[in-house]
């Protein structure tokens, strides 16, 4: 195995791992579930009569495809974590001295 093979490896399995320690915590997953919800990655990206637009759109769908590559999540995964956050950020934006 060449030497430049193995540093390309080894810098890959690190990745992998730093971002499957970061999003694996209960804070992380609420992140990641954030990060899924707000770049549109389960919306439609085009926007009719607007190529800039569905740029725009596309441009942040694929931060969050390469988080979700990166990590090797599959789409159900992806969605429980997404539908969790969005539940978490409805509850955290009532009163909670509502009676």
């Amino acid at each position: 195995m060449s030497e430049r093979w193995y540093s390309h490896f080894k810098r890959i399995f690190s990745k992998s791992s730093d971002f499957k320690t970061t999003f694996e915590t209960p804070e992380g997953q609420r992140t990641l579930g954030h990060i899924l919800n707000k770049s549109g990655y389960f919306d439609l990206s085009y926007v009719d009569g607007n190529p800039g637009g569905t740029s725009f759109n596309e441009g942040q769908r694929r931060i969050a495809m390469y988080i979700l590559s990166i990590m090797k999540m599959d789409p159900e995964e992806a969605k429980r974590t997404a539908t969790l956050a969005a539940e978490a950020e409805r509850l955290a934006s009532q009163d909670v001295y509502e009676e």
